[in-house]
């Protein structure tokens, strides 16, 4: 249940942070600039479960729970920025097919993650099925 929590907890900072950037400093920041930031969060998120074991004094479900409430932040900013981004270049008639095409493979990406990814985590940890994230 902390894991889920932290995920919806997270995801939801993320769009609100995103979205008061892109509304206060505008002028300075391009939603495609956000997007690269984002994705790099991502990034420093996954890194976190590369090596989970090399420092005993953090355990293994804090790294899990530090590394999904980073990655739902990143994944909250980069739906915000994206949606901006495909509404600024593409205006309003072709907002809708562009963002169904790119969220399509999107969802299965993360119902892969979701079913694949974290079931293999914690079967290597020890844990049976998804049951004991809950």
């Amino acid at each position: 249940m902390q894991l889920l929590h932290a995920f919806k907890t997270s995801e939801l900072v993320g769009v609100m942070v995103v979205g008061l950037v892109l509304i206060f400093i505008r002028a300075r920041i391009t939603p495609a600039f956000l997007m690269i930031i984002t994705c790099f969060i991502q990034v420093v998120a996954q890194a976190n479960m590369l090596n989970p074991g090399r420092d005993e004094s953090i355990s293994t479900e804090t790294l899990l729970v530090i590394t999904t409430s980073l990655s739902a932040f990143s994944i909250g900013g980069f739906l915000v920025s994206l949606c901006t981004y495909i509404h600024e270049e593409y205006g309003q008639k072709q907002w809708g097919v562009i963002f169904g095409s790119i969220l399509a493979p999107g969802a299965l990406g993360i119902l892969a993650f979701d079913e694949a990814i974290v079931f293999v985590t914690l079967q290597i940890f020890g844990r049976r099925g998804k049951e004991s994230i809950d």
